[in-house]
């Protein structure tokens, strides 16, 4: 009996000794958050600050909201010929105790196949999906650019 407790103990000891360390996990605030409107077919644009205060490297891996069908992250740049263009990201890495700006000219979000009854004034949740910090909701008014 003596050494079936042992080997108990030394089995959970040894479980619990491989779980990840939950110290250091990534921290994620995000603040400025913004949706602007344009109308008709065109998609709304979102905006906002990533600030990861952990001490872990995350990753936002995607954004959903109820009054969109489908919401894409996209990076605009300008090539050196002065060539403006938009990409769809997979995702956005955010480094440790650093931030990234989702704003004009740069990192931003696009939302598609929006809900036709959406207006100007309207708050919206969006629910943000990190690899680390988990699913992170913010709630923004939408505005006219």
């Amino acid at each position: 009996m003596k050494k079936i407790t042992i080997l108990v103990f030394l089995l959970i000891f040894l479980l619990t000794s491989c779980t990840p360390a939950t110290s250091g996990k990534s921290a994620i605030e995000v603040s400025n958050v913004s949706v602007h409107l344009f109308g008709g077919d065109v998609p709304a644009v979102g905006y906002m600050t990533i600030k990861n205060n952990g001490s872990v490297n995350d990753r936002l891996l995607g954004v959903m909201t109820d009054v969109a069908g489908q919401t894409m992250l996209h990076q605009s740049s300008v090539d050196a010929n002065g060539v403006a263009s938009m990409n769809m990201i997979g995702t956005l890495d955010i480094p440790a105790g650093g931030q990234v700006d989702l704003k004009p000219g740069g990192y931003h979000l696009m939302l598609m196949e929006l809900n036709p009854d959406l207006k100007a004034g309207d708050t919206i949740t969006l629910v943000l999906q990190f690899e680390q910090a988990g699913t992170v909701k913010v709630s923004t008014q939408i505005t006219k650019p």
